[in-house]
C-alpha cells in the first residue's frame, strides 16, 4: 500500500537562486514573503501520508492519537505556513488550466486554478484574502476523500493526497515529533515552516513519534509569532468562535440536565 503526494519544492527552489535583489524585495510585500527561503530539497517522510490518512476523523476535523482527536485547525496553517486565515473567500470553481502548481494547492496533473492568475494580477488587494483557509479546505478535502478510500477499497494499492501535504509534516512535528527530547525547541521562526525545513528528521524517528500514541494537544504560541498581526488576527477571531461554541455547549448541557431532573 503506497500514499503519495505532489508537493514539491524542486521548481520552485531552482527559481529562488535565479531571483535579484529587485524581485525579492517586491515578492516581501506579498502574503508568500518566505516564497524565496523554500529550498529544494524540502523532505516530506513517508511515515506522515499513511499514519495521518488512516488516523483522520472527518467528522471531527483531527487525527485520532491514543484515542484522542487532535485537531488540525486552520491556526496549525496560520503558524505553519504564515499565511492569513481570516479574510474574503476564494473560490475555485472554475475549469483548471495546465500549469505547474508544486506547494500550495499540489495535484497530479500540475495544473493553477485559473482565478489564482486574476488575484494575483491585482497585487494591491492580493493580501485581503484568506490564502490559509484555501490552502486548508483543499488539503482536507483530499484527506477526506483519501480515507473514505481507505475504508471502501481495503484491497487498493495506491492513495493520492493532494494539496499542501508539507502541512501534515509541519502537524507532527508541532504535535508529536517535539515529544522528542532533541526537538524540544524555542518556535522564533515565523512561519514555522522555516524552522522545520532546517531540521533533519529521519523516517524512523516520525514512525516513533507516531508509535508513542501520544500529542500534544493545544500547541503554544512564541511572542516573536504573536507579533505578526495575521497571528493575532487568527487566535482573535477563532478564539471568539471557540468561546461560543464552548457557551453553546455549556448552555446545551444544562438544559439536558434540568429536562432530565424535571
Amino acid at each position: 500500500m503506497y500514499f503519495r503526494h505532489c508537493c514539491k519544492v524542486k521548481f520552485i527552489g531552482a527559481l529562488n537562486e535565479k531571483l535579484t535583489v529587485a524581485q525579492n524585495e517586491y515578492i516581501a510585500s506579498i502574503p508568500f514573503w518566505w516564497f524565496p527561503m523554500l529550498k529544494q530539497s524540502l523532505k516530506i517522510s513517508r511515515n506522515v501520508l499513511s499514519q495521518l490518512c488512516i488516523k483522520w476523523v472527518e467528522r471531527r476535523g483531527g487525527f485520532d492519537v491514543g484515542g484522542e482527536v487532535v485537531d488540525f485547525s486552520l491556526l496549525d496553517v496560520c503558524l505553519g505556513l504564515g499565511l492569513r486565515v481570516v479574510g474574503e473567500k476564494i473560490d475555485l470553481n472554475e475549469e483548471v488550466v495546465e500549469r505547474i502548481s508544486e506547494f500550495l494547492l499540489a495535484n497530479k496533473k500540475g495544473c493553477v486554478f485559473p482565478v489564482i492568475f486574476k488575484l494575483v494580477d491585482d497585487m494591491e488587494n492580493i493580501g485581503k484574502y484568506n490564502w490559509g483557509t484555501l490552502v486548508y479546505e483543499y488539503l482536507v478535502f483530499s484527506l477526506c476523500s483519501a480515507s473514505l478510500a481507505l475504508q471502501n477499497e481495503p484491497s487498493r494499492f495506491e492513495f493520492y493526497v493532494v494539496g499542501c501535504a508539507y502541512l501534515l509534516e509541519l502537524w507532527s512535528f508541532d504535535h508529536l515529533v517535539v515529544y522528542q527530547s532533541k526537538f524540544k525547541c524555542k518556535m522564533n521562526l515565523f512561519p514555522r515552516l522555516l524552522y522545520w525545513m532546517n531540521v533533519s528528521v529521519g523516517d524512523k524517528v516520525m514512525k516513533t513519534a507516531f508509535d508513542y500514541d501520544m500529542a500534544i494537544v493545544d500547541v503554544a504560541v512564541s511572542k516573536e509569532e504573536l507579533d505578526h498581526a495575521i497571528v493575532r488576527e487568527a487566535f482573535e477571531h477563532f478564539g471568539i468562535e471557540y468561546k461560543t461554541q464552548d457557551l453553546k455547549d455549556k448552555e446545551e448541557l444544562e438544559r439536558l440536565v434540568e429536562h432530565h431532573e424535571a
